[in-house]
């Protein structure tokens, strides 16, 4: 049975080839103009009934109670970079905005006027690595951190290096909830 990301990455390139009638090579090769797959998502915690969403309006990121796909997954990701992923926000007031880490907190933040606009491309751009910790569960490693994952503690959602607990590999395990929505683009 493949893993959700590598199925995602198949879907998405079958998707693009059938949008611009010829085949699109999965390296995504630049060479041969931009092209992106998209897909909404929601990405559930192995170890709270919960997904990674805002809480009370706010640009902060935290572990709630909403299981509805809340993310559309943009891969490759804002550094172009083959194999990663950036994920927007799809609900008011924060549509399209991207999920970023500052100060190792997680936050969304608008592509277009960011905070620490100097590091947002990098700070906006993950790694999906399938079955890290756990058989279908996915972790998301930061770009310009590689040395750190994206965990919940106490709710909130953290930039964190893996301390080899089994708490932290529950805290950074995420399933990727059946999606809708994919489309592709190509520039």
């Amino acid at each position: 049975m493949k893993n959700n990301v590598e199925s995602m990455r198949n879907d998405i390139i079958s998707h693009i080839s059938e949008k611009i009638g010829k085949d699109v090579d999965t390296s995504f090769d630049r060479s041969r103009g931009t092209c992106k797959g998209y897909l909404k998502a929601a990405f559930i915690s192995q170890n709270i009934a919960a997904s990674i969403g805002l809480h009370f309006g706010t640009p902060k990121a935290f572990i709630i109670g909403s299981p509805t796909p809340q993310w559309v997954v943009e891969s490759p990701g804002l550094t172009g970079e083959p194999g990663t992923v950036s994920l927007t926000y799809t609900e008011a007031p924060y549509v399209g905005w991207y999920l970023r880490h500052s100060n190792y907190r997680l936050q969304v933040d608008d592509k277009n006027n960011p905070s620490l606009p100097q590091y947002f491309i990098k700070d906006a751009t993950w790694r999906l690595i399938p079955n890290k910790y756990f058989k279908n569960y996915m972790t998301f490693q930061s770009v310009n951190y590689p040395d750190r994952f994206i965990r919940h503690q106490s709710w909130a959602l953290k930039l964190h290096q893996d301390d080899g607990s089994e708490l932290f590999k529950k805290d950074a395990s995420f399933l990727q909830a059946p999606f809708s929505s994919l489309y592709g683009k190509c520039e």
